[in-house]
């Protein structure tokens, strides 16, 4: 039986954290139960009119709405309230509950805390999906750990970057060395390996996608090709991470599929203008999101 879930979340860098919990959650229950989930999330792309205009006709086919009311967006707030008229039913996350609306205060409410373990959220909502769902279980949903498998990170690059590329996979390297991500660029493939087999395998698996930057980068056919249109689909899709890093001068902000995606550096102050401590920075906090992101740090 398959439900159809719009999930409306704030576009931030910790809303890649919530959207795998709630993939993660749908999964669990996936498991045991004869329930199939279609996720629909508008905001990666909110910057394109024709998925605006799309979002309406989402939330009236979804069976379920799950939004992040964290920092009071205002188009969250628009789809919840949209959603609450068509009587959708609705589970509401936040992380303080002084943004939860008091008409909306009546909705299943879950308080979270982005430092407490990403295993206690994925529980709760599943419990919460399951009070809306009823499904025949042999047990009780239980959270998957999210480092169970290795997380996919596929960068996409322009060889005419590769001193950038060298510099993030030497950042990424530590956790990879820990199990926690297998991080892929081409550099990779093997000589006799079928190398557009393998990138679309690397593709197919990516649940965090780093996108370097560049004149370069938009200029090359096989990126804009072959490389972007899957990932961008699977951000939309599924929740995949998407994470622009500016390396040199672009029309990245005038790109309506990639500005829409909140570039981990100023797109006016590109790696190539840096100085090196200032490049190592950057580079050292998209490690770091990386792995919140992989929900590593809640292990401990």
């Amino acid at each position: 039986m398959k439900k159809k879930v719009f999930i409306a979340a704030p576009h931030r860098v910790e809303t890649s954290i919530i959207l795998t919990a709630i993939r993660e959650a749908l999964d669990v229950i996936s498991s045991g139960s004869d329930l199939i989930f279609e996720i629909f999330n508008p905001d990666v792309r909110r910057s394109s009119g024709r998925a605006a205009k799309a979002i309406p006709t989402q939330i009236a086919d979804a069976d379920l709405i799950i939004a992040d009311l964290s920092q009071g967006n205002s188009n969250v707030l628009f789809e919840v309230g949209y959603a609450e008229a068509m009587g959708k039913p609705i589970i509401l996350l936040s992380e303080d509950s002084g943004h939860i609306p008091f008409d909306v205060r009546d909705k299943l409410v879950l308080l979270y805390q982005p430092s407490a373990p990403a295993s206690n959220l994925i529980l709760r909502i599943a419990e919460g999906v399951e009070s809306i769902f009823p499904t025949k279980r042999r047990e009780a949903p239980r959270a998957r750990p999210t480092v169970a498998r290795r997380h996919k990170v596929f960068i996409s690059y322009s060889h005419a970057d590769r001193v950038f590329l060298d510099r993030i996979i030497v950042h990424l390297r530590p956790l990879e060395r820990q199990n926690l991500i297998d991080f892929w660029s081409d550099t990779k493939i093997k000589p006799g390996d079928r190398w557009k087999k393998e990138i679309r395998k690397a593709l197919d698996e990516a649940r965090t996608a780093i996108l370097l930057i560049s004149a370069d980068f938009l200029a090359s056919e096989f990126i804009v090709t072959n490389e972007l249109p899957p990932l961008l689909a699977a951000a939309e899709r599924e929740g995949t991470q998407i994470i622009p890093v500016i390396a040199k001068p672009s029309r990245f902000v005038r790109d309506d599929s990639l500005s829409g995606f909140q570039a981990i550096n100023d797109p006016r102050e590109p790696l190539i203008n840096m100085a090196e401590g200032e490049r190592e920075e950057v580079y050292a906090r998209l490690a770091e999101i990386v792995e919140v992101n992989i929900g590593s740090t809640a292990r401990t």
